[in-house]
């Protein structure tokens, strides 16, 4: 299984945060799943971090995945899906959930998140979501 881990699983992790995800991102380093991330994540997660010392820690922990880059045409089936669900009512809150859905698209990565706008996404793009893989 491939699975592409969203951001804000990542903070709950990190954080020690509760979480019905969190458990499941866990699970998936203990059995050594494959977990992929992107420099987008990347970002998001160490921008966040307020200590030098947490963020050194945590940047020589993310260094071990593997990475996906994003492409120019990611970014522009973003775009498309951001436009596409617009036009049906369905505003995506953040530009980056539809970059990341264009990337697990694209490299057909499940999609281990947190965040209702990917389920929006699912419901009109074959977006596969972690939750809705067998165990």
């Amino acid at each position: 299984m491939r699975i592409l881990v969203d951001t804000s699983v990542w903070i709950d992790f990190f954080r020690g945060t509760s979480s019905r995800e969190r458990e499941i991102l866990a699970a998936c380093l203990d059995q050594r799943e494959y977990l992929a991330i992107s420099g987008i994540i990347v970002q998001e997660i160490l921008q966040g971090i307020r200590e030098d010392a947490q963020y050194r820690e945590t940047f020589r922990f993310l260094e071990f995945f593997p990475r996906v880059d994003l492409q120019f045409s990611d970014h522009i089936e973003a775009a498309s899906i951001y436009r596409q669900l617009r036009k049906r009512g369905l505003t995506i809150r953040s530009p980056i959930d539809c970059l990341l859905a264009a990337l697990a698209l694209r490299c057909r990565f499940l999609l281990l998140h947190k965040d209702r706008d990917y389920s929006t996404i699912a419901r009109f793009y074959p977006l596969k979501l972690y939750e809705e893989s067998p165990s």
